[in-house]
C-alpha cells in the first residue's frame, strides 16, 4: 500500500506513514485509487499544493535568511489562521506541507 499523502510504501495497519508522518487510520491507502490534488475554498481562493507554494514563498520573502522552523513560528498565527479556515480533515497535511515546502526553499 502507498500512503496517500507521499506516496511511499506502508504497511497495511500502519496509522502513521514513517516517511512522512502523516496520520493514515482510515484513510484509504489502495493503489488502485488515483491520487487528485485535494483543494478546498477559502475565502474565495483555493486551497491546494500551488497555494502551499505561495504562501511559503511569501513567508520566506518576509525572512529572507531565516530557516524553516523559524519562519512556522514566527508566522504560526497567520499558518493557524489559515488552518482554522480548512476542513479538519486536511489541516494537519496543510502545515506538513507548508513545513515541507518551507525546508525545500530554504536549503537554496
Amino acid at each position: 500500500m502507498k500512503c496517500p499523502y507521499c506516496a511511499e510504501s506502508v504497511k497495511a495497519d500502519a496509522i502513521k506513514c514513517k516517511h512522512c508522518g502523516s496520520d493514515i487510520l482510515g484513510v484509504d491507502t489502495s493503489e488502485e485509487k488515483p491520487q487528485k490534488e485535494q483543494s478546498v475554498s477559502l475565502n474565495g481562493g483555493v486551497v491546494n499544493q500551488q497555494y502551499v507554494v505561495d504562501f511559503a514563498a511569501r513567508l520566506k520573502a518576509k525572512m529572507p535568511k531565516a530557516k524553516a522552523s523559524s519562519i512556522m513560528i514566527t508566522f504560526m498565527p497567520e499558518i493557524n489562521e489559515v488552518k482554522g479556515n480548512l476542513p479538519p480533515s486536511i489541516q494537519k497535511k496543510f502545515e506538513l506541507d507548508l513545513e515541507t515546502e518551507l525546508l525545500r526553499i530554504t536549503k537554496k
